[in-house]
């Protein structure tokens, strides 16, 4: 979605899986510049993923 509208992202903690067991409870954490976090935050929130409060 995010690559779609010309935001590079970078998802982070992709592997913690193996520590955590495959369980998939661990959150990930989506990374963006600091310009596209609002126009990324609202992309998101448009496709009902739940976001943290900054």
């Amino acid at each position: 979605m995010l690559s779609g509208e010309d935001i590079d992202c970078f998802e982070m903690d992709v592997h913690m899986s193996v520590l955590e067991g495959s369980l998939g409870i661990l959150p990930r954490r989506l990374m963006v510049l600091d310009e596209d976090l609002n126009q990324a935050r609202r992309i998101l929130r448009d496709h009902d993923f739940e976001l943290e409060d900054l």
